[in-house]
């Protein structure tokens, strides 16, 4: 970070043990601005030292020389620094003059991980959930219900066509498979279709009658190796019938590539998913059930960060967020936040004109 970063000691008046300071006033600097510390307090929490987060107001009083010189009931440690924008950044910790070493480690451990970096976060898209199968009885408004996704519904009736009309419908794909199973959960297994769910089993099949034989695509199944199981079966199997490619869904697929494209060239993961990150070309990986997860160690090496988060916000108190996690690390350095995104559209070409004589 090549920017001036000062670390300081104040005298201050600490009469309620030690406080991560969220705000203060800088003597020289002014209005000073701490988005890192819930960061501080949970590395602080961790070992077993109890502390607060408030802001510090009336400001910090004279300059000392360092942890317990100058006399008074406490001192401030603090370091900060201009962000890009012109606002003072830092992190301070107020201690009992007895505590201040604890303050200053905790200022100084935190402080080494400044630096300029990047938070990259791979905009997810949520999944297609529901059953392929309704009963047979199902009228034809209940496909649709429940889902805006027009592949899931495409599927859904043609699923309900193709067993209406007697024929073996297969499942193709799984929506446990690499490219679906973050966000897409395993659903329960689907009444009267047959799973297939990758080459290898399209190769095995065995069926009473080849010429009536169909398919749907799993929700949330990864297209590339939804085309390898259908070439398979196609070879096999010349009279399959299936969905045209234009009703297949394409969202797993695309969050898979943009999960790749974001992990690849990054020093560090952070997954709050909640479950294993499954994908290619990931380096370090801390998976963070609590801010606690986040080592300084990690962090002070990494200048591009990789932020994986569910598509859908998680409920309340189950973990940090993508966006805890983006307000604690624009306090450790200037960071600037890109977010990436993949979508897929199938192009449905224009009808053409007609014909004049």
């Amino acid at each position: 970070m090549n920017r001036p970063q000062r670390t300081e000691w104040f005298a201050a008046v600490a009469d309620d043990g030690l406080v991560v300071v969220s705000a203060f006033t800088h003597p020289g600097r002014g209005p000073v601005e701490c988005p890192a510390a819930p960061l501080v307090s949970a590395w602080l929490n961790a070992r077993g030292v109890p502390n607060r987060i408030a802001p510090l107001t009336g400001g910090p009083g004279r300059a000392v020389a360092g942890p317990g010189s100058g006399g008074g009931e406490g001192q401030l440690a603090a370091t900060t620094y201009p962000a890009p924008d012109g606002r003072i950044l830092g992190l301070a910790v107020l201690a009992p003059t007895l505590f201040a070493d604890t303050a200053g480690t905790a200022v100084s451990t935190w402080g080494g991980c400044l630096r300029t970096r990047r938070l990259v976060v791979p905009e997810l898209v949520p999944h297609c959930d529901g059953s392929l199968a309704p009963g047979p009885s199902a009228p034809a408004s209940a496909l649709t219900d429940g889902n805006s996704c027009p592949s899931l519904a495409g599927a859904r009736e043609a699923a309900f066509r193709h067993r209406a009309e007697h024929r073996t419908v297969l499942l193709l794909g799984a929506p446990h498979d690499t490219a679906s199973a973050m966000t897409c959960p395993v659903p329960d297994p689907t009444p009267g279709l047959i799973p297939i769910p990758d080459p290898d089993a399209a190769a095995r099949l065995a069926v009473a009658d080849p010429r009536n034989l169909a398919f749907v695509v799993a929700p949330c199944a990864d297209v590339r190796n939804v085309s390898r199981v259908v070439a398979v079966l196609r070879e096999r199997f010349p009279l399959l019938r299936g969905q045209h490619p234009d009703q297949w869904c394409y969202r797993a697929t695309d969050n898979q590539h943009v999960l790749e494209a974001a992990v690849r060239h990054s020093d560090l993961v952070l997954s709050t998913l909640g479950t294993p990150l499954r994908a290619p070309h990931v380096g370090r990986l801390v998976n963070v059930r609590s801010l606690a997860d986040l080592r300084p160690p990690d962090l002070a090496r990494a200048t591009t960060v990789t932020l994986v988060g569910p598509p859908l916000p998680p409920a309340p108190g189950t973990g940090p967020t993508v966006a805890d996690l983006t307000g604690v690390l624009t306090g450790l350095g200037p960071t600037s936040v890109v977010r990436q995104r993949f979508r897929s559209e199938v192009a449905v070409p224009a009808a053409a004109p007609p014909a004049h004589p």
